[in-house]
């Protein structure tokens, strides 16, 4: 159950239980070690990213610079904010 990893989880665990570590995977914890999620050039977490410009580059040395903040629907009452980028042209 993916509930297990989540956040109010992880806190009762550390405001209850301080002296214990939490040993709970949460969804893609696995997939993301592994050696193929890791070498996909189209996963942003293996971009580099540069914060005080606020830009990636790519695998492929495509620079994506930030371009504004959008608002998408995720389900009828789950709104989530964006951050969108462009490729430099």
């Amino acid at each position: 159950d993916a509930g297990y990893g989540s956040e109010s989880n992880y806190r009762f665990l550390e405001d209850s239980l301080p002296e214990h570590t939490a040993l709970i995977p949460y969804g893609t914890m696995i997939k993301e070690n592994s050696r193929k999620w890791k070498s996909d050039d189209r996963k942003v977490m293996t971009w580099d990213y540069y914060e005080a410009d606020d830009y990636y580059i790519d695998s492929k040395g495509v620079r994506l610079n930030f371009n504004a903040y959008r608002k998408g629907l995720i389900s009828m009452d789950l709104y989530v904010i964006l951050k969108s980028t462009s490729p430099k042209n």
